[in-house]
């Protein structure tokens, strides 16, 4: 079972929660890119009996979870994005600078993705950010590209470019080099739009460059995914 970018600390609580009247029961989670993966076993040896117990293990842990739980077995959040796309026929953009592509990559990993993800533009220089995504220069020169404002005018710039239901953008300093006064390296905006509504969280990443990419781009995938899930809640 699969849970994205909360503490592992709080979700081993959780689980030990849930668990605690099974018999014959371990856990194990495991941190990873900002993602928690929660193994149960059972040392139960009859197979029906086991599986039964498994199964109240996993719908317990998801009734305290809720929508944190995003997939199981060979789900991935890539897949859980595209799962929800295609069900509410929803399309996504995405505009990515510290993350160079990143996000993209993941959801053209996902045969049949290009119904549904119709583009990334990959804008690391100021000046692609200005004259592809029309991100106002000014902005940029006043409050610096790494702002939840320039985030949000990207995010705009490339739903706009491109028609999607939902753009999304990102910009942030994944170091090691970078830092200066109040953007400390692993700053990160991250800004989604679509639906009328608009999302713009802040982040800030520790670890290396590779790290604070990995957890930029899984953040903005989770984001895309409880957007999709909360649109659809607003439609019903």
């Amino acid at each position: 079972m699969y849970i994205p970018l909360v503490f592992e600390r709080a979700i081993e609580d959780i689980v030990k929660d849930s668990l605690v009247k099974e018999g014959q029961m371990k856990t194990m989670t495991l941190a990873h890119d900002g993602i928690v993966t929660i193994h149960t076993l059972t040392s139960t040896t009859e197979r029906e009996h086991a599986v039964k117990i498994l199964d109240k293990a996993e719908q317990d842990i998801r009734n305290k979870c809720g929508h944190a739980v995003f997939g199981a077995g060979d789900e991935t959040l890539e897949s859980s994005v595209a799962m929800l796309l295609k069900e509410s026929n929803k399309t996504v953009a995405v505009a990515e600078s510290c993350t160079g592509g990143l996000v993209s990559d993941k959801l053209t990993n996902i045969p049949g993705i290009s119904e549904f993800f119709l583009g990334g533009v990959i804008a690391y220089s100021n000046k692609v950010k200005v004259d592809i995504l029309d991100v106002p220069e000014e902005l940029i020169l006043k409050l610096g590209a790494v702002s939840p404002q320039v985030a949000m005018a990207m995010a705009e710039g490339i739903q706009k470019r491109v028609s999607s239901d939902i753009g999304v953008g990102i910009t942030g300093i994944a170091g090691p080099t970078g830092e200066t006064t109040g953007k400390p390296v692993g700053l990160v905006y991250i800004a989604a739009v679509g639906n009328g509504l608009t999302e713009v969280r802040e982040c800030r990443f520790r670890g290396s460059r590779i790290d604070i990419k990995n957890f930029s781009a899984n953040t903005a995938l989770n984001m895309i995914r409880l957007k999709l899930i909360n649109d659809g809640k607003l439609q019903e």
